[in-house]
Formats: structure tokens, sequence, C-alpha cells
């Protein structure tokens, strides 16, 4: 579906405008408002037999005005547990939660406000629609219930159906509708009353692959127009990186990483950051020479050439000789021929073709170079190369990273 630009409803445009102001005003470092502050949050679940597993292990976040907060990671590694001890559905053990100022947990006091009283809103998994009122009363409800006349609630409601691209449909039933017009809808529920958080729980885990890329799109599209903020919950690195101004890679309870999508890509600051965001070839290696911002890194597959390492664990006083781990994404690597050498890569490594997995987009090949596998992606809609194939695979000096550091 193709919406066409429209006007901003006059609340949207007033919550805007007052979000703009709060962030010329505010003291926060980033000079945006400060919505919310997690500080060494903890979360235990206890099994059968009394073993305590952390859930939330010492979490802190702070997601200001304009910002979407995306906790990205593998079932069970505490993004939904974290997402359900902001809203109030679960109860942390220690560490304190604010929420544009206020205190809603508080560990040390045995302070919790439930959820009702605290200023967020959350959109499920499940469109979460009554089938039995229309779209309007669906997404009008949360002003009724806070005692908004229904003429001023229908009129909000039908501005906000407007800018999820559903203006004329206020009159029908969700199951009129597609499953994707039900997300719409249950979006611009989840907005209508501005609160200062908005929490997504993989909203977008029950459409199909195509919907799931347009809703993206045009949830990305309002969050610019409205500037809310928001933690946002999914396994979907794609959609992460779609969505998120910022990243916060979750394993084990913590957080791995919090950056934002680029810096996050091209720069992870783990081997678990940089194989789960994304695909990646990983090389253990040594540093065996530095100069200027050259380095020659040892390793399986020979000495290679790398420019601009940087790593927070690798300090400019000490960097000859240190065991780290590097990294490169299939994207950056080239195959050519052997003997061909136009490609102007300073790192050849001579490989086998193992595999080819032609993607219309894309052609992924899988290469061996003795014991070390490298993934090359070549966009080129011809397969130049077979499995069996011997390849020289080039890896440019600045497109190596350091993930990891051993000392």
């Amino acid at each position: 579906m193709i919406v066409k630009t429209r006007s901003l409803p006059k609340s949207a445009t007033q919550a805007r405008d007052t979000a703009a102001t709060l962030d010329k005003s505010a003291s926060a470092p980033n000079g945006k408002d400060l919505r919310l502050e997690i500080t060494a949050l903890k979360k235990d679940f206890v099994r059968s037999g009394g073993m305590r597993v952390p859930a939330v292990d010492d979490v802190t976040l702070e997601v200001h005005s304009g910002e979407i907060v995306v906790l990205l990671g593998p079932s069970g590694c505490g993004k939904s547990t974290l997402l359900r001890c902001i809203a109030g559905l679960e109860t942390p053990d220690t560490g304190t939660i604010r929420i544009s100022g206020e205190t809603v947990f508080a560990g040390s006091s045995g302070l919790v406000v439930p959820p009702e009283r605290r200023d967020i809103n959350m959109m499920f998994q499940s469109y979460a629609l009554w089938p039995h009122m229309t779209l309007e009363d669906n997404v009008s409800y949360p002003l009724r219930v806070a005692g908004v006349k229904a003429a001023s609630a229908r009129k909000r409601a039908e501005e906000y159906l407007d800018l999820v691209g559903l203006a004329g449909l206020g009159r029908q039933h969700p199951s009129n509708i597609s499953g994707g017009q039900q997300q719409r809808a249950a979006l611009a529920r989840t907005l209508i009353s501005e609160p200062a958080v908005v929490l997504f729980d993989e909203p977008l885990s029950n459409v199909d692959a195509k919907v799931r890329v347009q809703l993206r799109s045009e949830l990305a599209r309002i969050h610019r127009e409205l500037g809310f903020a928001a933690v946002y919950v999914t396994h979907d690195q794609v959609e992460a990186m779609g969505v998120g101004t910022s990243i916060a890679v979750m394993r084990g309870g913590k957080i791995a990483q919090l950056d934002q999508p680029v810096e996050l890509y091209e720069y992870p600051t783990s081997r678990y950051s940089a194989e789960f965001v994304g695909d990646a070839n990983i090389f253990e290696g040594r540093i065996v020479d530095v100069t200027g911002e050259v380095s020659i890194l040892s390793t399986p597959v020979g000495n290679l050439r790398a420019k601009g390492l940087r790593h927070p664990r690798l300090s400019a006083a000490k960097t000859d000789h240190e065991s780290v781990i590097i990294m490169v994404r299939p994207e950056y690597c080239t195959l050519a021929a052997p003997g061909d050498h136009s490609d102007p890569a300073s790192n050849r490594i001579q490989a086998v073709v193992e595999s080819v997995l032609y993607g219309g987009s894309r052609t992924e090949y899988t290469c061996r170079a003795g014991d070390q596998v490298i993934t090359a992606w070549a966009s080129e809609h011809v397969l130049r190369f077979q499995a069996g194939d011997h390849v020289t695979v080039g890896i440019s000096e600045d497109s190596l990273r350091i993930v990891d550091v051993e000392r």
C-alpha cells in the first residue's frame, strides 16, 4: 500500500512541537528529553528446585524523545522480560525505573507503580483489537478511558487512522480488514494518547514478509513525524536495523552492545555482536607489526594487512603482538579467478568454492582456504564460479575489524 503525504493530526503536531520545545530546554547530554531511565535492573526467575535464572542482569539504559531503542537478541536473552518490567507486567528484583522523571519502580524501597498508572502504551504481537468495536472505537478507546468526550475522541481517532493510512475505514470492524490494516489500527491506538514511552513487543511478527516491510517503513515515517520515544523488541536483525535509532544487542540478560545501527554493523565490539547482527567471516590472529595506521595480522590464511583498526580494549600504546579476533563482512569479500590481478584488494587468499547459493539480488559463495571458511557475496546476476572452482578471495585492508582482544 502506498500512503500519500498528509498533514499531521493537530494533536500529533502539538506533540511534536512540545517535544521540540522540551528538546531545546532539556539538560540531558544529547539535548533531548529523557523519557525512560533504567538503572541496574535485575530480574531472576526461579525454576522448580529453587535454581535462580537471571532474565535481566544489571541493565542500565536511557531512552530520550525521538529515539527508538531496539532490544535485539535470540529467544531467552531477556529482551521481552525487560520490556515487561518497563510496562509493569513483571516486577524486577532490584534497580530503578523512571518514566519522564517519575520513579515507577525502586527495588530499594519496594515502590511498584501499577501498569495503568505508568505513562506508557504497549503494542503487542497480536493485534489485540476488540472484534465487536469499529476501528474508530478501538483507536479512541484510550482517550475515552481517560475521560475525553466522545466527539473529541472520535475526531482524534479519525486523525490517527489517517496518519497510519486507514482514512475512511473508521466504521469498519477488525474482521472486515486485512492483518496489515489491523496492525496499523493497533499502532494508531497505541500512539493516540501520546504516552511518554511507547513499547513494542515484536509488533510485526504476525504479518507476512511483504506487509512487514511496508509496515516497517510506515513505522519509521510516523516516528520521524511524531518523534515519540520507544522501546522495540524483536529477534529480526533486518527489522532492528530498519526501525531503531539505536540497537541494544542482548545476551544472557545483559546488554552486550548498545550502538547506532551503522556503528553496530560496521564496528561490533564482540564476536557475539558481529555474528548476531549480520553475517561475518571470523579469523583468529595476532598483530605482528604496526606501522602508522597499518597493522600486519598473522592468521591461519597468511598475513593480512589492516588499516585503521580500533577496538575499545585495544590501546594505542600496546598493539603489537596482541591476540585478536578479526571480522570481515561477506559483502566486502570479492572473488576472482587465479591469476586475475584486476582486483585492487590488498589481501588475496587462495581458496576453493564449496557451495554456491543464488538468491536473486546476490549470490552467496562459501569458500575454503585450509581450515578457514570464507563467505563472499556477489551482486552479479551471472554465476561466475561453481563448486570446486579455485578462486582468489580479495579483502581490502580497510574492511577488516577487530571484534575481540585477548589479554
